[in-house]
């Protein structure tokens, strides 16, 4: 086929619609392109994963094409970045984050979540011990992710991308406060990562929206 057919091919399995709500849970790329592999049998010789590894990246790119004229393109790497996998999650996601951006505060939000990925970045992952977290700030904090969080994941498996971003910037005054009461990087080391181990969490929250430290400010 010609590129511009295989261009055109990769547009149409974009566009395939996933109802959230019909209670069947739509088929990803990663196991779609699978599928396919599996009628060929063993007539391609080269190694399947690295086969696969390129035609994802070959369909991130028809993604963000897809979308290059109705959002940002600083929001579009973002929601690709954070996975394509269910080519609806990611226009579905981008939808909500668009309206969000144009709203006042979204500056402030974006930011505040970047200083929480930039932190954990680099750091070792440590596990988390909520009965270890000291202070009203690393508890408030705690309280309102866990809270919040069941709520969140179940909007964004649902599809419902609005309540999901809603319940994100919830948790934006308690982490606003934390950064103002805490100094993450103490030289305690108890201190240093049970405060790591929070953010860590916070920012895997946020996340499964959008990366993040991808969005302009």
């Amino acid at each position: 086929a010609s590129s511009s057919a295989l261009r055109r091919g990769a547009l149409a399995v974009s566009r395939i619609p996933a109802d959230p709500t019909s209670g069947v849970s739509p088929l990803g790329l990663s196991r779609g392109l699978d599928l396919a592999r599996e009628v060929y049998g063993d007539v391609l010789e080269l190694d399947w994963e690295a086969v696969k590894g390129r035609l994802l990246v070959f369909f991130r790119g028809r993604l963000k094409h897809l979308h290059a004229k109705s959002f940002p393109t600083d929001l579009t790497e973002a929601v690709l970045a954070s996975g394509f996998d269910r080519p609806a999650d990611v226009e579905g996601r981008l939808s909500a984050l668009s309206r969000v951006k144009s709203q006042e505060g979204w500056d402030d939000l974006a930011i505040a979540v970047k200083r929480v990925v930039r932190i954990v970045a680099d750091q070792e992952a440590q596990a988390l011990d909520p009965k270890s977290l000291v202070g009203v700030a690393e508890t408030a904090l705690y309280e309102a992710f866990s809270s919040s969080r069941a709520g969140i994941q179940e909007a964004l498996n649902a599809g419902d991308y609005d309540h999901a971003i809603e319940g994100l910037i919830g948790l934006k005054p308690h982490i606003d406060r934390f950064f103002d009461d805490v100094m993450v990087m103490s030289d305690d080391l108890s201190e240093r990562h049970r405060r790591l181990a929070l953010l860590t969490e916070v920012g895997a929250l946020f996340g499964a929206m959008a990366s993040f430290d991808k969005v302009s400010t």
